[in-house]
């Protein structure tokens, strides 16, 4: 069974009912998968239950909080049951990543800010975790990503004014929001923008690799980098002829064999897996990451992978809006790969073989609990 994570929830996975009447016919079973617990440990569970059903691989962990015994149990109950090739075996470097910090503007924090309120009001009233609350908190996440980004995307609007004009003194701050960028530009973009010109600057063979979850960001950077002739790709662009750049693989391949096409803008729903664009591309640069690590983990294999030369470093720059919903994601982001690697063994652990695609939309975010936690936090704090 191959990307045996995909069948993670076990036999409420309609295609695990299936598989697993077929498994009865097998003299021998093996599961294959690049990042076996996206979330958690107990993601191995229905994987090692199709392998021996009804036997417990996974040891319970229910009263168990540190940490390290729970690594070691499932190390213990797994030894000798898998094997994995590290990015270290494959003599890679580990990336060179950079955090970048960024105060918003006062529009724009003044934005946040109303929204996480709207957030808090919202968690408030949340007397259980289930998967519709999940939802309606991962709503709220949402909006808090896109106002700590770019708060165009909370309106109707997609023009990136280029002069800015003082703000008048005799309205509230959510009345400017929908001509947000005549009084203001989002902080990110700013940089990102100035980031990027300086990549390109410093060799006329960089590319630059642009990772960005909302498509409408995707749309108005292409607009704003219209100078490198940048290429997208999002769920809207179909897949077909690579001789055309209407679709997905024509424009892989012009970011490929076109030294004037300098950038690729993405996201890694459409992009993170399948796609290698390591060769002359080095840079990468994140306006902003969700909870799942799985999105992250394959997109810096993009252009971290098996075939990158010696010697050359591998550059990714994670933009951060300061006193935002960026920094959770920071910490929370390491302690699930930090978990993930302890796990499998691999103290340098990045997804070879994950598809996007294969996350149901309720676990797109990738909230679970414990960040749930750290949100509600962050927005009721000094509410």
């Amino acid at each position: 069974m191959d990307e045996s994570h995909r069948v993670k929830s076990g036999m409420n996975n309609m295609s695990y009912g299936q598989i697993i009447k077929l498994a009865d016919l097998a003299k021998r079973r093996d599961i294959l998968s690049g990042t076996p617990m996206p979330q958690s440990y107990l993601d191995l569970e229905p994987q090692f239950d199709f392998l021996w059903p009804g036997e417990k691989v996974i040891p319970q962990q229910v009263n168990v909080k540190d940490e390290s015994i729970i690594v070691s149990n499932i190390n213990n109950a797994i030894d000798g049951l898998f094997v994995r090739t590290t990015k270290k075996e494959l003599g890679l470097k580990d990336p060179i990543i950079v955090y970048k910090s960024l105060p918003m503007g006062p529009i724009q924090g003044e934005l946040y800010r109303l929204f996480k309120s709207e957030a808090a009001r919202i968690i408030a009233g949340i007397d259980k975790v289930n998967l519709y609350n999940f939802r309606r908190i991962g709503r709220s996440v949402v909006k808090l990503m896109q106002a700590a980004t770019n708060p165009m995307l909370l309106t109707l609007k997609d023009d990136y004014d280029e002069e800015i004009m003082s703000a008048p003194k005799n309205r509230e701050f959510w009345e400017l929001l929908e001509e947000f960028t005549k009084y203001e530009k989002p902080a990110k973009i700013e940089y990102l923008k100035l980031r990027t010109k300086e990549i390109l600057d410093e060799n006329k063979i960089n590319k630059v690799l642009i990772w960005s979850y909302f498509v409408r960001n995707i749309q108005i950077l292409e607009k704003q980098f219209k100078e490198f002739n940048p290429v997208t790709i999002y769920g809207g662009i179909p897949t077909g002829s690579d001789e055309d750049e209407a679709y997905r693989e024509g424009r892989i391949r012009k970011f490929h064999i076109d030294p004037n096409c300098r950038i690729m803008i993405a996201n890694p729903q459409a992009c993170g897996e399948g796609i290698s664009l390591h060769k002359p591309r080095h840079h990468a640069i994140y306006l902003y990451r969700n909870f799942n690590p799985a999105y992250f983990l394959t997109s810096i294999d993009r252009i971290h992978r098996l075939g990158l030369e010696k010697g050359i470093d591998t550059k990714v720059d994670i933009l951060i809006s300061e006193n935002s919903i960026d920094e959770i994601l920071i910490s929370r982001l390491n302690e699930k790969i930090k978990m993930m690697g302890s796990v499998l063994e691999d103290p340098y652990l990045h997804s070879l073989a994950y598809d996007p695609a294969d996350i149901p939309a309720s676990d797109e975010l990738g909230i679970d609990s414990k960040d749930f936690e750290l949100i509600k936090d962050h927005v009721t704090k000094n509410e």
